[in-house]
């Protein structure tokens, strides 16, 4: 072997070493930046996703709370109380007329209803004609009579409303029930607080949506029974996650006593920004990795001619002591094994 191909060999296992070296440098701080900055974006949309829903639960319990505070207010009204216990429907219909009316313009009431102690409709400020009807096997009311007070969301024939309970008392015996029930776009208010598309469902099945129900994946919905079951087992939200990284989340809604399942609000939330990230992540990662290939042998027959060098010199030096030392250690032996024979 001439020193050529000496010094070629060498160089060659040199550029080897060294782009094994730096490719494996490079991957690896790519692969931590990588798997930093998915984690990152992961508690990002995370915190995202959290807020979205304590958005909805507090949009919710704040209707509630304005319902029952309404419902507290005209179930202590001293002229509603006399009129509810001497059982003068007129005189009631005359003074609930105007509140109703300015409740209706200014808080969205739909629903002004009085009962009497039996649980039948005593009166409707907002159909004075219909009356009469047994109310007392519903569960806000039967709470009502017992002496309590129950707010919170029920499906009725224009959607989800709020609803909200009062007993009527009159000197410590309760004498009726009072009811305030306020009617809203509540999903479109839902959706543009959180920024999401918003599914509502009575039960399992979806009531209301702002997003065009066409374009929702069918996902969706299947994965809406398997929240509801999870629901009925006492877990208190349920989060899908689609292939294209977009997340469905649930929460349970239950009727005003808190007790019964009704349905349920989902947030269906799009982060594309995900999808962007891991799309550009693979681009940059293979872009850096074909620089860091090249960058890497271009330095690496650089530094190997730097130290093929030196290696090439001493290798030559090696060689020559071999052939000067050698023939000379050779000779020794030989004048050795003479005298001795002699």
């Amino acid at each position: 072997m001439n020193n050529h191909q000496i010094r070629f060999g060498i160089r060659r296992q040199l550029i080897l070493a060294f782009s094994l070296i730096a490719i494996l440098v490079f991957s690896t701080v790519a692969l931590i930046l990588y798997l930093n900055a998915s984690r990152s974006l992961g508690l990002i949309t995370e915190n995202e996703i959290e807020q979205q829903i304590s958005t909805v639960q507090e949009y919710i319990k704040t209707l509630s709370d304005e319902g029952d505070l309404l419902a507290g207010k005209y179930a202590k009204n001293p002229f509603f109380i006399q009129h509810l216990k001497i059982g003068d429907r007129e005189s009631l219909a005359y003074d609930v007329e105007p509140i109703f009316k300015e409740l209706s313009e200014n808080n969205g009431v739909s629903v002004f209803e009085f009962g009497d102690q039996d649980g039948f409709v005593f009166f409707r400020g907002h159909n004075p004609e219909k009356y009469g009807e047994d109310k007392s096997g519903k569960a806000p009311i039967a709470k009502a009579l017992d002496g309590g007070a129950a707010s919170g969301l029920e499906f009725g024939s224009s959607g989800l409303a709020v609803r909200a309970f009062w007993p009527i008392e009159s000197e410590s015996q309760v004498i009726g029930t009072m009811q305030v029930g306020i009617d809203g776009d509540f999903v479109g208010e839902m959706a543009r607080l959180t920024g999401s598309n918003i599914l509502l469902f009575e039960g399992e099945e979806l009531s209301k949506t702002n997003a065009d129900e066409a374009s929702l994946p069918e996902s969706l919905l299947e994965h809406a029974g398997e929240a509801y079951v999870s629901f009925v087992n006492g877990e208190s939200n349920y989060r899908y996650q689609t292939k294209d990284n977009d997340v469905f989340e649930l929460v349970p809604l239950f009727d005003p006593t808190g007790e019964q399942l009704i349905g349920m609000v989902g947030i269906y939330k799009w982060f594309d920004i995900i999808t962007d990230f891991e799309r550009a992540s693979g681009i940059s990662l293979l872009i850096v990795s074909v620089l860091s290939i090249l960058v890497t042998l271009v330095f690496a027959s650089l530094i190997s001619s730097y130290f093929s060098k030196p290696i090439k010199d001493m290798a030559e030096a090696f060689t020559i002591w071999l052939m000067v030392i050698s023939p000379i250690s050779f000779k020794k032996k030989v004048s050795t094994k003479s005298v001795r024979m002699k």
